[in-house]
């Protein structure tokens, strides 16, 4: 006898088998498109943490704390209002997904000149779980 066709039967058998394997992979797929997003808003969190960066080393006393040992923070949904140019020329999707704090660390003392140190830091929540990225 020439078959030429697969049976019901097998056919049945092939959607299952397939069936398992795709659900055995489900955890899998789902860890790795969590640990992607993640690594999206870091990069994200790190594009942030570079515009702070160099405002201060700018001279934006609005966003550099003059007191050693203070901070300016910005809470979850106030980076997008008091920095409109994120969204706008930075290219930062949805800045209200982040925090930012700017911490007046003291002074750096070289021969011949001082300057401040400063501690930046953006986070985001993912999950339940906070994220930070640092300078």
């Amino acid at each position: 006898m020439n078959r030429k066709a697969l049976t019901l039967i097998e056919t049945i058998i092939a959607v299952v088998v397939m069936t398992i394997i795709f659900v055995a992979l489900m955890p899998a797929l789902s860890a790795s498109l969590q640990q992607t997003t993640v690594s999206g808003q870091r990069t994200q969190a790190i594009k942030i943490v570079n515009y702070l960066s160099q405002r201060v080393i700018d001279g934006d006393n609005s966003i550099s704390p003059s007191v050693a040992g203070t901070a300016f923070n910005w809470g979850y949904g106030q980076l997008a209002a008091n920095f409109t140019e994120l969204s706008a020329g930075k290219n930062i999707a949805r800045p209200e997904l982040y925090r930012a704090e700017v911490f007046a660390a003291g002074n750096v003392n070289l021969p011949g000149m001082s300057s401040g140190q400063y501690d930046i830091k953006v986070c985001f929540e993912k999950a339940g779980q906070e994220y930070c990225s640092k300078a």
